[in-house]
């Protein structure tokens, strides 16, 4: 992993030292580059006029579901579908 005084291949020092923080247009040209560096778990901030505009980070990987897992700790009425009564209906609707 970079630290912020390094300069990523082919790109300018950060804008910011303490941080990797690079001025849009750089963004703009160097975008893979951020994102292959974003990748290995740098936050990467964009700035335009010295402001924070945006951040790019690694999406962590989702874990995949297991279906099943579940089975058996739920219960659903058989009318569970059912239409409800008018009266209750009406009550929820304003009817009542």
């Amino acid at each position: 992993m970079l630290r912020a005084d390094q300069a990523l291949d082919g790109l300018p020092l950060p804008v910011d030292k303490e941080r990797m923080e690079y001025d849009v247009r750089v963004a703009e040209a160097q975008l893979a580059k951020l994102l292959a560096n974003a990748q290995t778990g740098e936050d990467v901030v964009i700035t335009e006029a010295g402001k924070p505009i945006a951040r790019i980070v690694a999406i962590r990987s989702r874990r995949t579901r297991q279906s099943g897992t579940e089975q058996g700790k739920f219960w659903f009425a058989d009318d569970f579908n059912a239409p409800l009564p008018r009266a209750l209906l009406d009550s929820f609707e304003g009817r009542a």
